[in-house]
């Protein structure tokens, strides 16, 4: 039981490289409302969200709750522009138990008993005291309240003072790192990206020339997944000057057209080179892609 709102028929992806130098995140652009909205297009807006200058989060499902817990973890940075990671991972995790919190206070408790709840719980009430004497009452509000899923998944990464990190932040508000794999996935199209990802060899030794092309390549191999849109977004985390560059979406039309030629070729990903690599060291601002 949830609201109505977007579901995670998306892709969102980060993967370490350059041995903790630098981050890439990719994600589409899809946006898809279940019934009774029923409606699903590609969106200009991008699914990665800077939280500082060198930390995103990426959302795969329900973007209002998503964007609750966003405006509730910038609260708490009280403008910190280089927290940890792992804390700020550790912020996502106690937003999103508190939202869904919330969630399940409004829709079942709430919604359920009304009014009147509210008014016994102003009093300093408890629901076990409200409801002692209809123990199958609470056992049922107790269970719909443990079955209750935001459908909501986050990818936090970025780069601090102890290197590159990647976590995944997801039901019911608990996290992992994956700092040692080097890369995750969210999202519909996930299980694709992750397969792809590993038959590739990524991991966070790899240079970020490559690690673009894998990660670039995940996505595409992604959209054979309901829900996943063509349309991609690119950032890159640099740990060395704590900055974060997002391609041009005229870049990514280029790459993709590449990477349609070499469709289908399972062996090997796509490559990058000559006017594509100049053009790329160009907005990333480099003189040499590793």
């Amino acid at each position: 039981m949830v609201e109505s709102g977007p579901n995670p028929m998306t892709v969102c992806i980060a993967a370490i490289c350059d041995s903790g130098k630098r981050v890439v995140a990719v994600a589409d652009k899809m946006i898809t409302y279940p019934p009774p909205v029923n409606i699903e297009f590609e969106s200009v807006e991008s699914k990665i969200e800077l939280m500082t200058s060198s930390c995103l989060f990426m959302a795969s499902g329900n973007v209002s709750f998503a964007s609750d817990i966003n405006a509730k973890v910038r609260g708490a940075l009280g403008g910190n522009t280089t927290p940890s990671i792992d804390s700020l991972a550790d912020s996502f995790k106690v937003e999103y138990q508190n939202v869904r919190s919330e969630k399940i206070n409004d829709t079942i408790v709430s919604g359920t008993f009304g009014k009147d709840f509210e008014a016994f719980k102003s009093r300093g009430g408890t629901l076990p005291q409200y409801l002692q004497t209809q123990p199958t009452t609470y056992g049922q509000i107790i269970l719909a309240s443990n079955n209750f899923n935001l459908n909501l998944e986050l990818i936090v990464c970025g780069i601090d003072t102890k290197g590159a990190h990647v976590f995944n932040i997801y039901h019911p508000g608990a996290s992992t790192s994956l700092d040692k794999l080097g890369y995750s996935a969210i999202g519909s199209g996930a299980n694709h990206a992750l397969i792809r990802l590993s038959l590739l060899g990524q991991n966070t030794k790899l240079g970020l020339k490559s690690t673009l092309v894998n990660v670039l390549e995940a996505k595409y191999i992604s959209e054979l997944a309901p829900g996943v849109g063509k349309r991609t977004s690119v950032a890159i985390i640099d740990g060395t000057n704590r900055t974060t560059k997002s391609l041009s979406d005229s870049l990514l039309e280029e790459i993709a057209k590449i990477q349609a030629e070499n469709k289908g070729k399972i062996e090997a990903s796509f490559a990058i080179s000559g006017d594509m690599e100049t053009k790329l060291k160009t907005e990333l601002g480099v003189q040499e892609l590793s």
